[in-house]
């Protein structure tokens, strides 16, 4: 199965956010406190393999071909989801994969068009396009 070239830097995105986690990957919008400096020393200490990352972004990019099938873009994108763990099927590739949910950033949104990628990263942050044809 040939993957579209969009959804291989969809999930290539997410691992590569999962491998620089840090103490700004947990942005709620409020002020870095004690809970984000917790929630960024239980995700160090739980950083994934590599081959776990790997089986992951695989996955993900298969899923994501998969998800695509049958949307009505551009009023119906993909959308990739974490509020304070990953949600829906981001979480379950997560999981098969040997991922542990603390290990992904905040408040972040992926919504995946025909033609471009977009990304919020964060509460705070504005949403920025990573990929257009």
């Amino acid at each position: 199965m040939k993957i579209e070239k969009k959804f291989i830097i969809a999930a290539h995105w997410w691992a590569e956010e999962i491998r620089r986690i840090n103490i700004g990957s947990f942005d709620n919008g409020t002020e870095i406190g004690c809970c984000h400096y917790m929630a960024a020393l239980l995700a160090a200490k739980m950083k994934p393999k590599e081959e776990d990352l790997a089986k992951f972004e695989k996955t993900l990019a298969k899923e994501l071909k998969r998800r695509a099938k049958g949307k009505k873009f551009p009023c119906d994108p993909v959308v990739v989801h974490v509020d304070y763990h990953p949600v829906d099927f981001l979480a379950e590739i997560a999981r098969k994969s040997g991922i542990s949910d603390k290990v992904f950033p905040w408040k972040t949104l992926m919504w995946i068009y025909p033609h471009e990628i977009r990304v919020r990263r964060g509460y705070s942050n504005e949403v920025e396009t990573i990929y257009s044809e």
